[in-house]
């Protein structure tokens, strides 16, 4: 307990002085076309209560003018209800939105000084950016719950492998540099889902309101990103001969999965007409050429370059496999699933951001490593961490001022921007 005392402060002063120096250095309102079109996603079901996202794009700057690089239709050009095309999952707004009517409501009562229009005021920008720093935090507690109960691990030692696989990462980034992206809720939803099934295959009974939560998480991970879906693979040692779990609490659990995902599905049924769809239209793979050494090993994307420290924790989880092997399947078929996108490089920014849901297993074998009883290798680990989050700095900077085509390039540090 000691640990965690010091440990949750500094954690939380870090990531608030991160993100202050970041959102002095780049500004507030989002920058990207991902960027903008979740945050136009809450806004426009906060202020305006529908989906149509035609006057959020138009009024955010700069206009996402090259939203689609495929086949897919442009953003101004109408789907089949004539609304915009808006692919992104409705997940990560769904959980904005607390926050961003925290932000319109403390910049309706001091008058909307700036003169612009509700959710494009500075305290709405804010009040945005500390949602997603409270559901880091989140997601760092989930991730120590999980490896406690998958593990066995001390909550000290739990809790400084989620830590330093937090700030060792592109989690990191996404926490303090680039908030209005999907991939903290979708590590948090992860993280609390795998959390739970641990919980429920140790033995725990499982309730109509346990099943009905534990389900939502699932659920709820798939409306943020549907490729979560891989992590249903948590449900198989509750279907285990020694620990079958029933037929009544696993229809729970999946009627929980239906109703969280239910907002992802009328989303789609408004927007395009259907309740069930693909909405990357004109996206494709290539199952036949995966590119593993461009996502993991490259300097444009690479996750293990970007992120050295997470390589050092999957391999630290790899003698626990049977302990963790649902959680193997998922990341195993997420690596091959994303190196077969047409776009494996998932934009020129924080390499490997595709692979955010891997913090869970990360966080549990660095916790592993911390737990090692040889004081020196203790201390060999601690300075792995610390140098894991100044690499994470330095990876940052390095997005912030390298040219992308440079990025493009392959080039770890290139020639300066010109802001």
């Amino acid at each position: 307990m000691s640990l965690e005392r010091w440990l949750w402060p500094l954690l939380i002063a870090g990531l608030a002085c991160s993100a202050a120096l970041l959102a002095r250095f780049h500004g507030l309102p989002p920058r990207g076309t991902d960027d903008q079109y979740y945050y136009a996603q809450a806004r426009s079901l906060l202020v305006d209560g529908d989906l149509d996202l035609r006057n959020e794009l138009g009024s955010l700057t700069p206009r996402p003018e090259n939203v689609h690089t495929s086949t897919e239709a442009r953003w101004d050009e109408p789907t089949a209800t004539g609304l915009v095309a808006c692919k992104y999952p409705i997940g990560a707004p769904l959980l904005q939105l607390p926050f961003l009517a925290l932000g319109v409501g403390i910049a309706s009562a001091l008058g909307r000084a700036d003169g612009v229009a509700p959710g494009y005021e500075t305290p709405a920008y804010l009040a945005w950016h500390l949602g997603v720093l409270f559901y880091a935090l989140l997601a760092v507690a989930c991730a120590r719950r999980f490896a406690v109960r998958a593990l066995q691990l001390s909550e000290g030692h739990a809790l400084l492998g989620a830590i330093g696989a937090l700030l060792g990462g592109p989690l990191f980034f996404h926490s303090v540099g680039d908030p209005y992206m999907a991939h903290v809720h979708s590590a948090l939803l992860v993280s609390a889902w795998l959390a739970a099934a641990a919980e429920l295959a140790r033995g725990t009974p499982i309730s109509a309101w346990r099943g009905l939560g534990s389900g939502a998480l699932l659920g709820l991970a798939c409306a943020t990103r549907l490729t979560n879906l891989v992590y249903a693979f948590a449900l198989l040692p509750l279907c285990a001969p020694r620990r079958s779990a029933g037929l009544k609490p696993m229809a729970f659990l999946a009627l929980g999965v239906a109703l969280a995902f239910l907002p992802q599905m009328l989303a789609w049924r408004t927007i395009f007409g259907s309740f069930l769809l693909h909405s990357y239209r004109g996206e494709s793979f290539d199952f036949t050429s995966p590119e593993l050494y461009g996502n993991f090993l490259s300097a444009r994307a690479g996750l293990f370059v970007w992120a050295p420290l997470w390589a050092l924790g999957l391999l630290a989880a790899l003698p626990r496999v049977r302990q963790l092997w649902s959680a193997w399947i998922a990341v195993l078929l997420l690596a091959y699933w994303g190196s077969c996108w047409w776009c494996w490089w998932w934009g020129d920014t924080y390499g490997g951001r595709a692979y955010s849901t891997f913090y869970p297993l990360v966080a549990a074998g660095l916790g592993l490593l911390c737990a090692r009883p040889a004081r020196r290798t203790r201390l060999a680990v601690l300075a792995l961490l610390l140098l894991g989050a100044c690499w994470s700095v330095l990876m940052i900077y390095r997005v912030e001022v390298t040219p992308p085509e440079s990025r493009a390039r392959g080039e770890l540090f290139g020639p300066r921007a010109v802001r």
